[in-house]
């Protein structure tokens, strides 16, 4: 039986099967593979306050077992107050009385699993300085709602909670309709974060390998918001971070849809450049992503030795966008042999990172320098018999693009054991996997050894973690060895 003075931090569902609880954020694997509501665990204050009243509560039960009554001068304030059918009540069951009013609502949980896990590791990591926003009346409560019980409904593979996050989404879409139609909100930060907020919960919830219209309808709006906030947008550190989400977004929905991302996107973005470095990642990002949506949209515009070119010059942008990110966020590398017990790994060294946000950037530039000198590659191997592409600088090119795809593929790679092995937070973890391992096990330049690797693990997230959308992307490259045009969704998500 646990002391009083040291008792047990285990969540509620362990305690009474009395299993071990590993008190994995947001809920404990045993309760997730119990298919069971896990809501969080005690704290040291809440933990002795209820063993203690439950223990009190027993005390009273075993007095009114052998004497027949309690004196009313024994009991509580709140004892006292209650009536006759509610003490038996609490007589009976002390324990459902105690931890039914001190356990946290499944939306406070998921509330609390959003911002303090899902959002610090993905485009949403500047919510933690935006409290006052919350505030503001219209959608934004639900709209933020929706997309926490979502997560925490796949965490838990709870149709009760996937329901009530569909409840949410409906409410808010209704809400933001209205703010749209009008003039006092709509060109508000909370409008603008709502509208964030339904385009990540359709990111989500998003099944089926189908053109996600949804999600594209919701960035179009952002970008039509975007327009109506003007420069003014730029004057607090919120607004500049929202635009930093929703251009990127809009700039990545562009190049899946082989458009050019729009020149007013581009204006605005040079206001934002006077009030922050240009050597942040994030503006750096958007101007490289501007340039490749660009390139795609006209790419059979452009002779074969223009592309080269052009890919070429994109692949010196990110060198220098990796650079920065070395020099801002470096990782490091860890041999395997150094580690506790045994991991799968691709090599005998693995990446540690400062976060699970960094680690998301890296990846999204490393597969993106991927996709640009596989392009490279297959340029000038369709080249290769005309002669002016038959010299030393081309055959090296091509050979450096080899290269280049090889250690991409590599440090992908690296990153995947410790972000799987040591995060408190695997859900969110193995869903930041899900985009970059998809485009390894596609990769044309890849070895077999590496693609069957990416392919391998993720499998193992789609069945352990039980997330739909690795399960499908490992279907995908089964079946067609491509990437279908709904994957980036795991890249803004």
């Amino acid at each position: 039986m646990g002391s009083p003075a040291m008792p047990s931090k285990a969540c509620q569902p362990c305690r009474v099967k009395r299993r071990k609880c590993d008190k994995k954020l947001p809920g404990c694997s045993q309760c997730r593979r119990a298919k069971v509501v896990c809501l969080g665990y005690r704290d040291d204050f809440s933990s002795r306050l209820r063993d203690q009243t439950v223990s009190t509560a027993h005390k009273f039960q075993t007095l009114d077992k052998t004497s027949g009554s309690v004196s009313p001068m024994a009991m509580s304030p709140v004892m006292r107050s209650r009536s006759a059918s509610d003490m038996q009540h609490a007589q009976t069951t002390p324990d459902a009385l105690v931890v039914h009013k001190l356990s946290a609502s499944p939306e406070d949980v998921a509330l609390g699993y959003f911002l303090n896990f899902y959002a610090p590791a993905t485009q949403f990591d500047y919510l933690s300085e935006a409290s006052t926003v919350f505030l503001c009346p219209g959608p934004l409560r639900s709209a933020l709602l929706a997309p926490s019980l979502l997560l925490l409904s796949q965490n838990f593979q709870s149709t009760a909670l996937q329901a009530l996050a569909q409840d949410n989404y409906a409410k808010a879409l209704r809400l933001t309709s209205s703010v749209l139609s009008g003039q006092v909100l709509v060109t508000c930060d909370s409008t603008l974060l709502a509208v964030l907020l339904l385009s990540v919960y359709e990111a989500l919830a998003f099944q089926g390998r189908q053109v996600p219209s949804a999600w594209s309808a919701h960035i179009r709006g952002a970008f039509q918001l975007l327009q109506m906030r003007g420069e003014t947008q730029f004057d607090s550190s919120l607004g500049r971070n929202l635009f930093l989400h929703a251009s990127c977004n809009i700039r990545i929905d562009c190049t899946q849809r082989g458009m050019k991302a729009p020149p007013a996107l581009g204006a605005l973005q040079s206001s934002l450049v006077r009030n922050m470095d240009p050597r942040d990642p994030n503006i750096r990002l958007g101007a490289f992503l501007d340039q490749f949506a660009n390139l795609r949209s006209r790419i059979c515009d452009f002779p074969p030795l223009s592309r080269t070119h052009k890919a070429l010059e994109l692949d010196k942008e990110l060198v220098t966008l990796l650079d920065d990110l070395w020099r801002l966020v470096p990782f490091i590398s860890v041999d395997v042999a150094t580690l506790p017990g045994q991991i799968d790994t691709y090599e005998d060294w693995v990446h540690r990172y400062t976060s699970q946000r960094m680690l998301k950037l890296w990846n999204s530039v490393r597969i993106l320098r991927l996709f640009v000198n596989e392009h490279i590659h297959h340029y000038l191997t369709a080249q290769h018999t005309i002669e002016k592409f038959q010299t030393e600088e081309w055959t090296q090119a091509r050979e450096s693009a080899m290269a280049i795809s090889a250690k991409m593929i590599s440090d992908v790679l690296a990153s995947v054991p410790l972000c799987l092995e040591s995060s408190m937070s695997p859900m969110v973890s193995a869903r930041s996997l899900v985009y970059p391992l998809t485009g390894v096990a596609v990769s044309k330049l890849g070895s077999p050894r590496a693609k069957r690797f990416a392919h391998n693990r993720l499998a193992f997230i789609g069945s352990e973690y039980g997330l739909i959308q690795a399960a499908e992307s490992a279907h995908m490259v089964s079946q067609t060895r491509d990437m279908e045009d709904w994957i980036h969704l795991l890249l803004v998500s």
